[in-house]
């Protein structure tokens, strides 16, 4: 009895191509639209505690030498924490631009196939993804350091201001 066996074709259909290009598509819109948001929060954060910090201790400085307080070395805790913020801010800038760059060096690394999940990702983008996390992490610590800088700068020059 000669039976007849329906062979599988390994080769993807038409429509399996036509969906896969599509999710192929909608994966790269993801990766482009995600970009500039992630950019544009940690920009506004960055630049908040460069502001913070750098433009209270110009105040601080003005108001200094307007009240002839120059002398009063106790003031110079005050300015060397607004500083200190203000290195963290600027130290913070640099690592979220680093994890800019490794999200989007992660987002292009990936295997477009014409077979389901039709995108796969290779160890390199976990690799580059782990690494963005990580320096967005640093930076996110960072700016709350600068923060807590700015907090206690204010605090000291509060206390040794004579108001």
């Amino acid at each position: 009895m000669s039976g007849s066996s329906k062979q599988v074709s390994s080769d993807p259909s038409a429509s399996d191509v036509a969906y896969a290009r599509t999710v192929h598509e909608d994966h790269l819109k993801q990766v482009l639209a995600l970009l500039p948001l992630l950019g544009v929060f940690g920009a506004e954060a960055l630049k908040s505690a460069v502001l913070i910090n750098g433009g209270t201790a110009a105040a601080l400085l003005t108001f200094v030498g307007q009240k002839g307080l120059a002398t009063q070395p106790e003031l110079g805790l005050s300015l060397r924490t607004f500083a200190i913020g203000l290195l963290l801010g600027a130290v913070a800038t640099g690592f979220a631009y680093v994890a800019q760059f490794c999200y989007t060096t992660g987002g292009y690394h990936y295997i477009k196939t014409f077979t389901h999940p039709y995108i796969k990702f290779p160890p390199a983008h976990r690799r580059w993804n782990i690494a963005g996390i990580i320096c967005h992490c640093i930076s996110v610590i960072l700016i709350i350091a600068s923060y807590l800088f700015a907090v206690y700068g204010f605090y000291s020059a509060g206390q040794k201001l004579p108001f």
